[in-house]
């Protein structure tokens, strides 16, 4: 809570990256981004290894210690370590929302060029619990909130589409609730459990969100921004125009 104080507990938003040492070039990146923006004071970074936390810490980068978690080197290719680190995240994340802040969270190798907190803010007064990024690259269909069965791929979650809906896990805002910090849980918990190799938290947050009564997607707002989701979430898809997918 000390890192993060200088974001206020009601409204405030804290912007979250997460990784180990094999990643360190790419979470410089994304420092040095987020302080050009002035947003240093709103940001941590979860360091999974030893190295990653001393270098940070040597920087001034406001970090949390989960030394320990992963070994110091890029394992992608490792299912179970790439399992563990989605479970970590999911779990990051709820610690952050229990403090009473909205969470921006973000992987490594996103540059953030332009500061997108007053749209997030207004994500979140028009009643949006978790805002994701999307890997529809249509833009235009993904502005037309305009009621239909059917979008072109990996674009379905406009209001009236019966499948197609793809969330990202790049960039996702979460609200401060206890339906959000129900779903990270659940998140976490899944992603530890999974058995396949080619299974990750991605496909994880997609079955959470889409399995089970999300189709036909309805509309949660009157311009259709807003959609519902499972047990009384409300997800507010990231305009492909500006947050683009991973």
């Amino acid at each position: 809570d000390e890192l993060l104080s200088a974001v206020p507990r009601a409204g405030g938003i804290a912007w979250l990256a997460f990784g180990n040492s094999g990643a360190t070039e790419m979470l410089l990146n994304w420092v040095h981004h987020v302080i050009a923006l002035r947003k240093g004071h709103a940001m941590v970074v979860a360091c999974y290894d030893d190295g990653l936390f001393v270098h940070l810490r040597r920087l001034r980068v406001p970090a949390y210690n989960y030394s320990g978690a992963l070994p110091p080197v890029h394992f992608r290719g490792t299912p179970f370590l790439f399992h563990r680190m989605g479970f970590l995240k999911a779990m990051t994340i709820k610690e952050v929302l229990l403090s009473g802040r909205h969470v921006l969270v973000s992987d490594s190798d996103v540059a953030w060029a332009k500061d997108p907190t007053a749209e997030l803010a207004a994500f979140a007064a028009a009643g949006a619990s978790i805002a994701p990024s999307t890997d529809c690259l249509d833009a235009a269909a993904d502005a037309d909130k305009t009621p239909r069965g059917a979008s072109p791929f990996m674009c379905g979650h406009s209001p009236g589409n019966t499948a197609g809906a793809v969330f990202n896990t790049g960039v996702i805002f979460l609200a401060a609730s206890n339906s959000t910090v129900a779903f990270c849980e659940r998140w976490a918990r899944s992603t530890l459990k999974l058995e396949t190799w080619w299974s990750d938290d991605q496909g994880v947050f997609n079955r959470l969100l889409t399995a089970r009564g999300f189709y036909p997607v309805r509309a949660a707002s009157s311009d259709g921004r807003l959609v519902h989701g499972p047990d009384g979430l409300v997800l507010g898809p990231l305009p492909a125009r500006r947050f683009c997918s991973g």
